[in-house]
């Protein structure tokens, strides 16, 4: 096909397109012959990679597309949609199928008979899969209250440890948050009660802190690893 140089411009007829593209185009247009006879065949299909990105490719594949009811979108970055993942995970926008906790987490609870030593109450395994945990229901409220009628705040902690522990005080665990819950000292000791729910969604551990005695509630969030 004949090229022409006008002005600054260069300017190719279609038939010079039809001819570069055509060696790639045949054996894909006969390959999607067979992907269009498929009884589960998608209804809608990507142009990604750089022969995806380009126009002409597009409006050539169109109409066969157009033929079989199958919608065909081409994204604005195409050239770089197989980089980002756009084969290898599709519509998936978190590639990761199984994503485990590396560590213990728990949260500390008191023992009036002995506060000197705190629980390690555990709620997510080390290994576990955090998606099946994110699947469970909230586990049941802990009650926490002051130990003295003099106690003007309550210590709630997040923690963390590699090994299988039963008490915040070993040495492998440490703490992720504490929270202090200031102790409403206006009503009589025996209400000064306050219930912990943690529950987890996704890669996010909640806590809810709900006073027994107004039922007023606080929210809390933190990101697990």
């Amino acid at each position: 096909p004949e090229c022409k140089l006008v002005g600054s411009k260069l300017t190719l007829p279609l038939e010079f397109f039809h001819h570069l593209f055509e060696a790639s185009l045949a054996p894909l247009r006969e390959h999607l012959q067979s992907f269009f006879a498929r009884p589960d065949r998608p209804d809608i299909a990507f142009l990604v990679g750089g022969l995806g990105g380009n126009c002409y490719v597009r409006n050539d594949l169109q109409t066969l597309f157009d033929r079989h009811n199958v919608e065909l979108v081409q994204p604005t970055y195409a050239g770089i949609a197989i980089a980002k993942g756009a084969v290898r995970f599709g519509y998936d926008k978190t590639p990761f199928s199984l994503r485990r906790s590396r560590t213990n987490y728990g949260i500390q609870c008191y023992n009036r008979a002995d506060p000197s030593s705190p629980i390690f109450y555990k709620i997510i395994s080390k290994g576990e899969d955090l998606k099946e945990v994110a699947r469970k229901s909230k586990l049941d409220p802990q009650i926490y209250c002051p130990l003295t009628e003099t106690q003007t705040s309550v210590p709630f902690g997040l923690y963390e440890s590699d090994e299988d522990i039963v008490s915040t005080n070993h040495p492998s665990c440490s703490v992720i948050v504490e929270v202090v819950l200031s102790v409403n000292r206006d009503i009589p000791f025996e209400d000064r009660q306050y219930a912990v729910t943690i529950s987890m969604d996704d890669t996010v551990i909640s806590g809810v802190v709900r006073e027994l005695s107004t039922g007023q509630e606080k929210v809390l969030k933190w990101s697990s690893r």
